[in-house]
């Protein structure tokens, strides 16, 4: 009776040894399978039939995740054609409304002149929310490449703030500027020029009353620091930076949800860091970039 009992147990025992190792290869099949884009399904040296079943069924399963992986992939592509095929479709025509505007303000009075003004701001916001359309597209998809050239940022930050000059004094923000001379860096002018927009921007459309610029440099650390007042609290400063996130600041003004995470995607690029900081008085962003951005071979 004893052998009986000895036997069925070595028998059990086996058993147990056989499932874990049949379930351990499956697992680190799986785990390879996961780990991967590859079309291998699992196959494994047994006639059990639970253990089959098993393997029938897992593989339908990740098949079916192939498919529905694929799928996601052709629609992502539809969105992104949609995208630049939309946008550059309305930018011909705002681009001729644009030009309209442009001569009708010489050619109407005083009181028309104000509102064909009024006009032109509206299709230059429009114009905006679009290129900001289009950056996020291209950062979706991987297509904003660097290009490094020796930039002088404090020559480029004070082109930039007689761009906004107008807008400013529309708006009533006085703005101070701190820039210290001949801030130079090896970086790339356009996504710089970008990133400045987009700070610029955030002071012009969500400041009141007062606002700095301050440009520094040190050791090896160029900063940015954009100031504004406000008369709101931000509640969740930590989702500034997620895309489509919005906070109306200044109560009015409608936006996308697109300019500081376009600022903190793009100054990742250039190996830089974002913070913001705030009360419910006023608004700070700092822009961290290395003064000699590294190439992916350097």
């Amino acid at each position: 009776m004893i052998y009986v009992f000895i036997l069925i147990t070595i028998v059990i025992l086996g058993y147990l040894v056989y499932i874990h190792v049949i379930l351990s290869r499956l697992t680190k099949r799986l785990k390879y399978i996961n780990s991967i884009q590859t079309n291998l399904i699992i196959e494994l040296p047994t006639k059990n039939s639970v253990f089959l079943r098993l393997i029938t069924q897992i593989n339908k399963m990740i098949e079916q995740n192939k498919q529905n992986h694929q799928q996601l992939v052709e629609i992502q592509t539809q969105f992104d054609m949609a995208i630049n095929n939309i946008s550059h479709d309305i930018r011909t025509p705002l681009t001729v409304a644009s030009g309209y505007t442009q001569i009708l303000v010489k050619q109407v009075d005083t009181k028309q002149k104000n509102l064909v003004k009024k006009i032109s701001t509206n299709l230059t916001d429009v114009e905006k929310k679009l290129d900001d359309l289009l950056t996020y597209n291209r950062l979706m998809e991987d297509r904003v490449e660097v290009e490094l050239e020796s930039v002088n940022v404090s020559s480029l930050i004070e082109s930039k703030i007689v761009t906004y000059y107008e807008a400013f004094k529309k708006k009533q923000i006085e703005l101070d500027i701190i820039i210290e001379k001949n801030v130079h860096m090896i970086s790339d002018k356009d996504i710089l020029s970008r990133i400045i927009d987009n700070a610029l921007g955030n002071i012009l459309n969500h400041g009141i009353d007062k606002g700095t610029v301050n440009l520094s440099k040190n050791g090896q650390v160029v900063n940015l620091v954009f100031f504004n007042h406000t008369d709101q609290v931000i509640s969740n400063y930590e989702k500034l930076f997620e895309r489509f996130y919005t906070e109306d600041l200044s109560r009015v003004n409608k936006n996308s949800g697109l300019g500081l995470y376009i600022i903190k995607e793009l100054s990742t690029l250039l190996g830089g860091t974002t913070e913001v900081s705030g009360n419910k008085e006023y608004f700070e962003l700092l822009i961290s970039l290395p003064s000699h951005k590294k190439t992916s071979l350097s």
